[in-house]
């Protein structure tokens, strides 16, 4: 098979709405005589990529006798444009299967799967570790006289690896998931097997923000033999913490996990129906607990398989797999869903024949999948790898909230710089709320949250366990007493020492009697008519943050009037420090009868957007430090600043007593 670029792709958009789309910006194919797939790809270190899958070997003196299970694992290197820079052959004996990849600290590469180089025997769990020219380093082998196998490897924070699989060998049952730890060099730390007496693998593990390991795949729940999809988190050193199954009418199968920017896990797979006559794809939203958030079906065609999934900087998901088009062929599927699970759009690639996406992920703003084509070739396959970017075709749009100027381009989600503040002394309580029961959206009040909590870590410095994450359906008010009350998880957290921060981005109600100066925090399942009985007082707040006792309050409140209680609450930052010696900041993006406005092409709140731009060294001085009141003075004035552009108003006001503490040391 010669090595050629396909021309002659066929194409077609079925979107629902005309924003987010994607268009093919390059797409190369690579293959010799015989088979070759592509089952994973990363990005690698230095911007380019690398692709781990098979390629199959001739097999007898028929040329046209092709097995895979006849093969050897290949990795292939590519540059950002798609150019081969280099490709590596590797396994002695019939089957040799690579299914995922991970860049070591050093540069290497450690490549999972399968190996059978006994006669007669089955395959082994196999581990291959090859340089960053792909030069084969070392090779390990794991398991017994039955099939064994791994199909996902991560690194871990430690730069070890974590790899997920399955074992016939080992275990309770047929076959059990197969959890294995090793070192940055390869050494086994710990395994573990998870199952009942039936059949069960671990099709993909991930590790969690807070060192957890979670696996997915699926698990054998009845005596005929029915699989559901199974969900198992564990600690680091691979004790079970909880297991979740996952149901629908005949077999599912978990095939990719993920971790989203809030702590929810998502997973996808496939469903099947009508007695295995049909497979849908299916996606579940959980909770870090495993209670299932949402969870969809799609899928019109008689096969539909989700393989792999990636989550946006917006937080919408991108799910890539096949569909069938026609009797005898399948196309490459993407399916994007927002955050709440529904479908924005689908977009189907491929040609007359088999065409299937494998692995998905995002590079920049681009997106990348690769698998494999047959449209164009006889019976074999080749590699398929295709970039996609934006769609930026002039496109009928909505009106925004806010057109920016020119000056308003950094992405602030990004790139998040390290301080070197200690965050042993300070708890953060984190809230964003988009979402409301009982009025309309605050528009991108949850993302604002969700990004200050990844700058609560790395600018403010504190531990995960000392961040109180409140976002949409969890900020009830329930929640919000649970967090300050007296007892709740604040005063646990507190001591004389502890410097308290406070975020809340959503919307806020001024009291209907204007001689009463207070707004009032609505949480997510509060009608805003009664929040001066079931919401958050600022006043209130500011008061019972001083009774803690806490060496210093620093407030931020992204929503609308919030400083209608500016007056007050000063006066309690004045009134707490003498009782109580406690020092408290406010910051309130607005005035008192100003709206917070939307920056929209940011997705973030304009307050926001200046506050972590400030908070990311734009509001440093020469020394490399930022006070609170180098803080305020940077965010009223780019606010103000693009608020009169469009000839409105928008005045962050600030309220402190020590303008002069240091926030932030670079």
């Amino acid at each position: 098979m010669s090595k050629k670029t396909i021309l002659s792709i066929v194409i077609s958009l079925l979107a629902i709405n005309l924003f987010a789309q994607y268009a093919p910006k390059w797409h190369k194919t690579i293959g010799t005589q015989g088979n070759q797939i592509a089952e994973s790809v990363i990005q690698i270190s230095d911007g380019n990529f690398l692709l781990v899958g098979n390629s199959s070997v001739q097999s007898s003196s028929n040329s046209d006798n092709y097995s895979p299970y006849n093969s050897k694992l290949l990795l292939v290197k590519l540059d950002d444009q798609g150019n081969k820079i280099w490709e590596t052959f590797i396994g002695l004996g019939k089957n040799n299967f690579g299914n995922s990849v991970a860049e070591t600290h050093n540069g290497d590469f450690i490549v999972v799967g399968a190996s059978n180089d006994k006669n007669g025997g089955m395959h082994d769990l196999w581990v291959v570790r090859v340089n960053a020219n792909g030069e084969f380093l070392w090779e390990q082998k794991f398991g017994g006289l039955a099939l064994d196998e791994a199909y996902s490897i991560k690194k871990t924070a430690d730069n070890g690896f974590i790899v997920s699989g399955l074992t016939e060998s080992k275990g309770n049952g047929d076959a059990d998931m197969w959890l294995l730890r090793f070192d940055r060099w390869g050494q086994l730390l710990w395994e573990k097997t998870y199952g009942n007496s039936g059949y069960e693998e671990a099709r993909s593990v991930i590790e969690s923000a807070n060192g957890d390991f979670i696996i997915a795949g699926s698990t054998t729940t009845t005596s005929e033999g029915k699989k559901d999809i199974s969900l198992i988190r564990v600690n680091s050193a691979g004790t079970e913490i909880w297991s979740k199954k996952y149901g629908y009418e005949f077999n599912d199968l978990a095939r990719q996990v993920i971790e989203t920017n809030n702590g929810d896990i998502v997973l996808v797979g496939t469903s099947a129906s009508n007695n295995g006559q049909k497979t849908s794809s299916i996606a579940i939203r959980t909770n870090p607990r495993g209670e299932v958030i949402w969870e969809k079906q799609f899928g019109e065609s008689n096969r539909n398989i989700a393989n792999s999934v990636v989550e946006l900087r917006n937080n919408e998901l991108v799910i890539a797999g096949s569909t069938s088009s026609t009797e005898t062929g399948y196309d490459v599927e993407l399916v994007l869903l927002d955050e709440y699970g529904d479908q924005v759009w689908q977009q189907v690639y491929g040609g007359i024949r088999w065409d299937e996406a494998f692995s998905i992920i995002q590079s920049d703003e681009n997106l990348l999948f690769t698998g494999y084509t047959k449209s164009y070739l006889a019976n074999q396959s080749d590699i398929w790898t295709l970039m996609l970017e934006p769609d930026i075709t002039p496109q009928k749009i909505e009106t925004p909230e806010i057109i920016p100027s020119e000056q308003i381009y950094a992405d602030v989600d990004e790139n998040i710089p390290q301080s070197i503040m200690n965050g042993r002394n300070k708890v953060a309580i984190i809230i964003g709320i988009e979402d409301y029961k009982y009025t309309t959206k605050a528009k991108f009040a949850a993302h604002d949250a969700l990004v200050f909590y990844k700058y609560a870590k790395s600018i403010f410095g504190i531990a995960d366990e000392n961040i109180l994450l409140m976002t949409n359906a969890e900020a009830t008010s329930a929640e919000f007493n649970k967090a300050f009350m007296e007892g709740g998880w604040l005063e646990s957290k507190v001591d004389a020492e502890t410097e308290i921060i406070i975020y809340y981005a959503g919307h806020a109600i001024t009291d209907n009697n204007p001689s009463i100066k207070e707004a009032y925090l609505v949480p997510s399942d509060v009608d805003p008519n009664y929040a001066d009985i079931s919401g958050i007082g600022i006043n209130e707040l500011v008061y019972s943050l001083g009774k803690l006792n806490a060496r210093s309050s620093t407030l931020f409140f992204d929503a609308c009037y919030t400083n209608m209680a500016g007056e007050l609450a000063y006066r309690n930052v004045i009134n707490t420090k003498i009782v109580y010696n406690t020092k408290t900041n406010i910051l309130f993006a607005t005035d008192k009868d100003e709206p917070a406005i939307p920056l929209t092409n940011q997705n973030h709140g304009l307050f926001t957007y200046y506050l972590l731009k400030g908070l990311s060294g734009e509001a440093a001085g020469i020394d490399n430090k930022i006070t609170i009141n180098e803080l305020h003075q940077y965010i009223r004035a780019n606010v103000s600043k693009q608020a009169q552009n469009l000839k409105t108003e928008q005045t962050p006001q600030m309220y402190s007593d020590e303008k002069n503490k240091i926030l932030v040391e670079f």
